[in-house]
């Protein structure tokens, strides 16, 4: 899997999935719907983590 789309519904969603993604260091970036972590990276990109 590249990567998922994990859509949020209220700001109490987004912030404990943030603390969830935060504790377990999972690479990704936070959208405007919710977040998007990778399980795969090609060769030469780069991700960051969720912060």
């Amino acid at each position: 899997m590249e990567w998922a789309e994990l859509s949020t519904e209220t700001t109490q969603q987004r912030e404990l999935v943030r603390a969830i993604l935060k504790r377990i260091r999972f690479a990704g970036e936070e959208t405007a719907a919710g977040f998007r972590v990778y399980g795969y990276v090609r060769n030469g990109e780069a991700v960051g983590y969720i912060a």
